[in-house]
C-alpha cells in the first residue's frame, strides 16, 4: 500500500453539480480514498493508493468530463443559432406570406420557447414518472440514436403531422356544430392543470396520467431509425399533450402545423445534448425551467380559453 496526495487541475471554474459529478467518478476509481475540490472551485485534492490507481487514469477520468462540458457548450452554442433562426422565421410570417397575425405571432413564439426548454422539463419528467419514462429515455440517451439524421427526421414529420391533424380534426368539428367552444374551454382547462402540475401543484398530475393522447412505446434496436423517430411522437409527455389540446381546440390546421413544427425544431439542438444537460444542470434550472414551461402552457390556454369570446 503507498497511499499518497495529489493536486489536479480542472483549467476552469465548476459549478456545484460539476464538482459532484467529477467527484462521483473519480471515487468510483479502484484505491481512491478521499475527492475533495479546493475552494476555488479550479482544483481538486485526491487520497489514493499508488499500487491500486495511477494519477493517469485520474486524469482521464477528467478529461472526459472536461469533453462533457466541451460538447454541451458547443450544443449550446448551435442551440443560440437555431433559436435565432426561429425567431427570424416568425418575424418573416407576416400579413404577406401565410396571413401569421399578432396573435397567431405570439402563439408560436410561445411554441418556441416551449420546444427550447422541453429537454430541461424532460429531467424532471424522467424523474417524476419513471414508469412512462424508463421505456423511452434510451431514445435520448443513446447517442447513436437521439443524433441520427432519420431519428430526427421520424420525429420531425410526427409532430409536424400531429399539429395538422389535431388541427384539421378541430377545424371540422367547428364547421360540423355550435358547441365547439364547449371543446375550446375543455380543453383549456384542462391545459391549466398541465400548466399548474408543472409549475408545482403535483394534485393535477392525474390529468397527465389519465390524457388517453399519447401511447407507451417500448425502446428497441433498429435499422429503420426513421420509423423510431415517428414512433417517438407517441412517448408520454406534458408539453407535447398540451400542445394537442391547444391545435384541437383552436381548430387551424395552417398555425398548428406551423406551431408542432416550431416546437420540435427548437428542442432538437437541447435534445441532442440531453445527457450532457442531464449530468450537468443543476435541481435549480430544473425547477426554474419547470416554472417557466408551465407558465408558458397557461399562456396558451388562456389564449384558447379566450378565443370563444373574441371570434
Amino acid at each position: 500500500m503507498n497511499i499518497i496526495v495529489s493536486r489536479f487541475a480542472v483549467g476552469s471554474h465548476l459549478n456545484n453539480n460539476q464538482q459532484k459529478k467529477v467527484t462521483e467518478k473519480v471515487n468510483e476509481l479502484p484505491g481512491v480514498l478521499q475527492c475533495k475540490f479546493n475552494d476555488d472551485a479550479k482544483s481538486f485534492n485526491v487520497t489514493f493508493d499508488d499500487d491500486l490507481c495511477s494519477e493517469e487514469e485520474i486524469n482521464q477520468v477528467l478529461r472526459h468530463q472536461s469533453m462533457k462540458l466541451k460538447e454541451g457548450a458547443e450544443f449550446g452554442f448551435i442551440s443560440y443559432l437555431v433559436i435565432l433562426a426561429l425567431f427570424l422565421l416568425l418575424f418573416l410570417l407576416n400579413n404577406n406570406y401565410l396571413h401569421v397575425g399578432g396573435q397567431e405571432i405570439i402563439i408560436l413564439v410561445v411554441a418556441a420557447v416551449c420546444g427550447i426548454f422541453s429537454p430541461f422539463y424532460r429531467i424532471r419528467y424522467n424523474q417524476e414518472f419513471r414508469d412512462l419514462s424508463n421505456i423511452s429515455q434510451k431514445l435520448f440517451t443513446d447517442l447513436r440514436t437521439s443524433r441520427s439524421i432519420l431519428f430526427i427526421l421520424g420525429r420531425v414529420t410526427a409532430f409536424t403531422a400531429l399539429g395538422f391533424f389535431w388541427g384539421a380534426l378541430g377545424s371540422l368539428l367547428r364547421v360540423m356544430g355550435p358547441l365547439y367552444p364547449v371543446v375550446q374551454i375543455f380543453c383549456g382547462a384542462v391545459m391549466v392543470f398541465l400548466g399548474l402540475y408543472m409549475m408545482g401543484v403535483k394534485q393535477f398530475s392525474v390529468f397527465h396520467k389519465y390524457l388517453p393522447i399519447f401511447l407507451r412505446i417500448r425502446y428497441a434496436d433498429s435499422d429503420f431509425l426513421f420509423i423510431t423517430g415517428l414512433k417517438s411522437a407517441f412517448i408520454p409527455g406534458i408539453i407535447p399533450q398540451g400542445l394537442q389540446l391547444f391545435a384541437f381546440g383552436y381548430g387551424d390546421p395552417r398555425i398548428t402545423t406551423l406551431l408542432f413544427l416550431i416546437f420540435i425544431l427548437a428542442s432538437i439542438p437541447f435534445m441532442l445534448s440531453y445527457d450532457v444537460i442531464k449530468n450537468n444542470i443543476s435541481a435549480q434550472v430544473v425547477n426554474h425551467s419547470s416554472l417557466a414551461t408551465g407558465g408558458f402552457m397557461i399562456i396558451l390556454a388562456i389564449i384558447l380559453l379566450l378565443f370563444p369570446f373574441l371570434t
